[in-house]
């Protein structure tokens, strides 16, 4: 079983894999294994997507993500990317129609588990594939977004992994040295 730590700045996990790791697995073509520093992308990326970064956590039987931000707003906004970049492929999407999302937790980590739980059911419970999410307004209690999403197209669009559900198994969002970090796990 291969181990894999990756941190994306902000690079689909997907197309590493897919470019370093599938045609020969002891030569990726990037590096993206061990403890060495992180490459940048070669060409410019989106505004939405500069201060993304986010590492996929290795966990027995399921899978989690580590989300980076500069603040709170932001760690919140790259968790929804990160869970939707390891479902699809987000630079096809174009995010034709925005929806407006209003969340409630008791606390950073619970809001953080319902805003993923809700940003999960715009997948499952209707076929929507998320392309942003921008936090409008974020209190430790309640978060106002603008989502833009597409629906699925099989012709246009491939699923990479399916998530069943965002766990409150080791969650956690806190201040750390460089800003806000989240780590939270899901049940594939």
């Amino acid at each position: 079983m291969i181990k894999i730590n990756l941190l994306l700045f902000p690079v689909h996990a997907f197309q590493i894999l897919k470019a370093g790791l599938k045609d020969n697995l002891h030569k990726p073509r990037m590096s993206i294994c061990g403890s060495g520093p992180y490459r940048k992308p070669q060409k410019p990326l989106e505004p939405y997507f500069k201060d993304m970064q986010y590492t996929l956590i290795d966990h027995t039987a399921d899978f989690g993500i580590h989300v980076l931000g500069s603040d709170l707003q932001n760690v919140f906004e790259n968790a929804a990317h990160a869970m939707y970049d390891t479902i699809t492929d987000t630079s096809l999407l174009t995010g034709i129609n925005t929806y407006n999302i209003q969340i409630t937790g008791d606390d950073w980590p619970d809001l953080m588990i319902n805003w993923l739980r809700e940003m999960l059911y715009l997948w499952t419970g209707r076929e929507l594939l998320v392309k942003t999410a921008d936090i409008l307004s974020l209190s430790e209690y309640e978060l106002t977004a603008e989502v833009k999403a597409d629906p699925y197209n099989p012709d246009s669009h491939s699923i990479i992994k399916e998530i069943k559900a965002v766990t409150y198994h080791d969650i956690q969002v806190y201040k750390g040295q460089a800003g806000w970090e989240s780590k939270i796990i899901f049940d594939v």
